[in-house]
């Protein structure tokens, strides 16, 4: 049939009509001559910092997070700091903007991860996360940063030291579907124990003093 086409040697796919014996194969497809293959692009160019920092003078927020993205993807570890600051200019300038919050919390978390870690970086990246999902709860890509990179810390530790229940959303999503007259889809497996379970606040006493484990 017209339009069909089979895997030129470059792994491309190329029409091929007609006959479709083993010669007409060898002598029309496979002999053909590949196509050439496109230039790559050109490798990535560090940005001009210097300018980035003279654009900041005007006092947008934009200007401001183009330099703090500028810092944190070409000015290595040692400039997480200054780009913590041009983030956090630009969210006082656009207090709430969610993409700054998100950024400022990737930000705080790589320091964190980092040999230059400060006191409460951990936190502070929680929390911009948290705003960050908050001005767009539909933000798929925030909601799973925060789900990854809290919980490897987090999930199976101290129910003290989590943020929020890291799966409560489940519930949450299942009732909006059923609202709108759908049925959602079963999971393989089901959040529990610390998953889905809510902060402690305190520690909770045992109600039953210690026994040996064995009856006997």
């Amino acid at each position: 049939m017209e339009g069909d086409g089979l895997a030129d040697p470059r792994g491309r796919a190329q029409p091929v009509r007609g006959e479709r014996g083993p010669r007409h194969l060898r002598d029309t497809f496979l002999e053909r001559p590949a196509p050439p293959s496109t230039a790559p692009p050109p490798s990535a160019v560090p940005p001009e910092l210097g300018r980035l920092r003279a654009d900041t003078g005007a006092e947008t927020p934009a200007a401001w997070r183009v330099y703090g993205d500028a810092l944190f993807l070409w000015g290595g570890d040692g400039c997480l700091g200054e780009a913590i600051a041009a983030y956090e200019r630009a969210l006082r300038l656009a207090p709430g903007d969610g993409s700054t919050e998100f950024r400022l919390g990737v930000a705080f978390r790589h320091r964190h991860d980092s040999a230059r870690r400060e006191p409460g970086d951990f936190q502070a990246a929680a929390l911009h996360w948290a705003a960050a999902l908050e001005s767009d709860p539909n933000q798929y890509i925030w909601r799973r940063r925060i789900q990854v990179s809290v919980r490897r810390d987090h999930q199976f530790g101290p129910r003290l030291d989590k943020p929020y229940p890291f799966y409560d959303w489940v519930e949450e999503a299942r009732a909006a579907i059923r609202a709108r007259g759908e049925e959602p889809v079963a999971l393989v497996a089901e959040p529990t124990g610390s998953e889905i379970a809510a902060p402690a606040e305190g520690f909770a006493p045992a109600e039953e003093g210690s026994r040996e484990p064995d009856p006997w």
